[in-house]
C-alpha cells in the first residue's frame, strides 16, 4: 500500500507558459513559421457533483475511547475534571474532550475505520484495520462510473472501423516539416495540397456543377464524470464561379458536466474563375480565439498555433469527520493546436486542415486543511495518484477541388480524413491523511477517492471518412 505524499496548498492562482505561432503566407513549400508564446487557462463550473460510494470494508462497531484507555496512554493523572490546555491555547475538560472525540470515533466507524493508532506509523492500529504493510488501511471512495456504458461505446466506436493498432499517437505538431509535407504529397492517388490532379475530359461537354463532403464524430465517456468529444467535417463545392474547399475540427469534452472545448478550427479556401484567390482561417482554444483571420493572395499559404493550457472545476469530494469539507480541483491540462496548408488558383482549391490535441486529467485537494478534533489540531495531508489520458489526438484534413479546364465545366475532386486516438485511459485518484496526539493518545485516519479508472480506447489510427470523384 502506497503512503499518502504530502503536497504544497493549491493556489487559485496559476501561472501557465505555451508556444504557438501565427499564419504566415508564402509562395514556396517551405513549412517553418515562427513561434511565439502564449497562455491560456480557464475555470470552469461544475454542473454535475460526483457521486462516491464507499467501498471499504463493512462499519467496525464503535467502541468509545475511556478515561482508562486515556489515563494508560498517559504518564500523568487524569480526572473528568482534568483541564487539558490546546494549541490554540483553548483549555477543556477533559471529559468533553473525549465526547467530542467519540463523536468523530462513531463516524469513522460507520465506514470501517477507527481513530486509535493514527496513521503513517504513528501509535498502534487496531488489528481489524491493519493493511498488507502494517498501516492503517484507507477508508477508500470509488466516484459512480458506468464502466459497462463505456465499454459498449468502445465497441461501438469501433464497430465498423478499419482501426490500426499504433505504438503511440504522433501528433501532427511534433512532425518535422518534411513529415508533414509529406501528408499532403502521397495521398493514394487522389491529388494533393502540393500536386495537380491527373484530369480528364467530359465527352458528353455537359457543364457538372458539384458539392460533396462527409464528416465524422466521435463521443466517449459518461455524464458526471470525464468524456471526450471529437467532430470533423469537409465540404468541397465547385461551379463556374469558383472552386470551394472548407474543413473544419472541434476536441473537447466534460469533466464533471462542466463543458470545455480545447480545440475549434475552421479554414475556408476559394478559388475563383476571375480575381485572386482568398482563404480564411479560424483557430479557437478553449474558447479563446488565438487566430482569425484572412489569408492574403498567394499559391500557398500555411500556418500554425499551438497552446498550453488547463481547464478546472472545483467539486466536493468528502467531509471528513464530519467536521471538515474537503473540496477538489478537477480537470484537464496539456497542449492543443493545429498546422494547416491552403493552395488557391482558377478555380482551384485546396485544404490540409491537422488540428491535434495532447491532454490528461489532473486532480488536487484544494487545500491542507487543519482538521479540529476536539482536543487537538491534526494536519491534513493529502497527495494525488495515478495518471488518466484524457484525449490524444492527432486529425489529418484533406480537401482538395479543381476544374480541368476543358470546354465544359467539370470539376475533379478528393477528400479524406484519418484520426490517431488515444482517450480515457489510465486512473485518477487522491488520497489523504490526520492525525494528532494528545496525552500520549494518538487519533487519525486516511482516506482514498478513486475518481476514474478505465483502460480507455486506443491508440489506433483509422481513416474516418474518403472520397474522390
Amino acid at each position: 500500500m502506497r503512503r499518502a505524499r504530502s503536497i504544497a496548498p493549491w493556489l487559485l492562482a496559476l501561472s501557465l507558459t505555451a508556444a504557438g505561432c501565427d499564419a504566415t503566407t508564402v509562395a514556396s513549400d517551405e513549412m517553418s513559421p515562427e513561434l511565439e508564446a502564449v497562455s491560456l487557462e480557464v475555470e470552469l463550473d461544475a454542473d454535475r457533483q460526483p457521486t462516491f460510494d464507499l467501498v471499504s470494508a463493512g462499519p467496525l462497531p464503535f467502541v468509545p475511547v475511556t478515561l482508562a484507555e486515556l489515563r494508560g496512554a498517559s504518564s500523568g493523572a487524569l480526572g473528568p475534571d482534568t483541564e487539558i490546555v490546546l494549541r490554540d491555547g483553548t483549555r477543556r475538560r477533559l471529559d468533553d474532550a473525549l465526547a467530542l472525540l467519540n463523536e468523530a470515533e462513531r463516524q469513522v466507524a460507520l465506514s470501517g475505520s477507527t481513530l486509535r493508532g493514527g496513521v503513517d506509523g504513528i501509535g498502534q492500529p487496531l488489528p481489524e484495520v491493519l493493511g498488507v504493510d502494517g498501516v492503517k488501511a484507507p477508508v477508500t471512495y470509488a466516484a459512480r462510473v458506468d464502466y459497462a456504458a463505456l465499454a459498449e461505446q468502445r465497441e461501438e466506436l469501433l464497430r465498423g472501423l478499419d482501426a490500426h493498432p499504433l505504438p503511440r499517437v504522433k501528433l501532427a505538431g511534433d512532425l518535422t516539416n518534411a513529415e508533414y509535407h509529406d501528408l499532403f504529397d502521397d495521398d493514394g492517388g487522389g491529388g494533393s495540397v502540393g500536386q495537380p490532379f491527373a484530369h480528364a475530359e467530359d465527352p458528353e461537354c455537359v457543364d457538372e456543377p458539384f458539392e460533396a463532403g462527409d464528416g465524422y464524430g466521435l463521443e466517449l465517456g459518461v455524464e458526471g464524470s470525464f468524456a471526450a468529444r471529437l467532430d470533423a467535417s469537409v465540404h468541397l463545392s465547385g461551379d463556374a464561379a469558383a472552386a470551394r474547399a472548407s474543413a473544419q475540427a472541434y476536441a473537447g469534452g466534460t469533466v464533471f458536466g462542466a463543458d470545455f472545448a480545447l480545440i475549434d478550427v475552421r479554414s475556408d479556401f476559394v478559388g475563383p474563375h476571375e480575381g485572386e484567390g482568398t482563404g480564411h482561417v479560424r483557430v479557437s482554444i478553449l474558447g479563446e480565439d488565438l487566430y482569425d483571420g484572412d489569408v492574403g493572395p498567394g499559391t500557398l499559404h500555411q500556418g500554425a498555433h499551438a497552446e498550453t493550457l488547463r481547464a478546472g472545476v472545483k467539486i466536493p469530494i468528502a467531509n471528513l469527520l464530519g467536521l471538515v469539507a474537503v473540496t477538489a480541483r478537477v480537470g484537464v491540462e496539456g497542449r492543443a493546436g493545429v498546422r494547416w496548408v491552403g493552395a488557391t488558383t482558377d478555380r482551384f482549391a485546396r485544404i490540409g486542415l491537422t488540428p491535434w490535441a495532447s491532454t490528461s486529467a489532473f486532480a488536487r485537494i484544494d487545500a491542507a486543511a487543519r482538521i479540529d478534533l476536539g482536543i487537538a489540531k491534526a494536519k491534513l495531508k493529502v497527495g494525488v495518484g495515478g495518471k488518466l489520458t484524457f484525449l490524444e489526438d492527432s486529425l489529418v484534413l484533406m480537401a482538395n477541388a479543381q476544374e480541368n479546364g476543358g470546354e465544359c465545366l467539370h470539376y475533379n475532386w478528393y477528400y479524406e480524413g484519418t484520426n490517431a486516438l488515444r482517450a480515457l485511459s489510465g486512473k485518477v485518484d487522491l488520497h489523504a491523511s490526520a492525525n494528532a496526539c494528545v496525552l500520549g493518545l494518538c487519533v487519525g485516519d486516511r482516506w482514498h477517492w478513486n475518481l476514474f479508472e478505465w483502460d480507455g480506447v486506443g491508440p489506433f489510427e483509422a481513416v474516418i471518412f474518403a472520397d474522390e470523384d
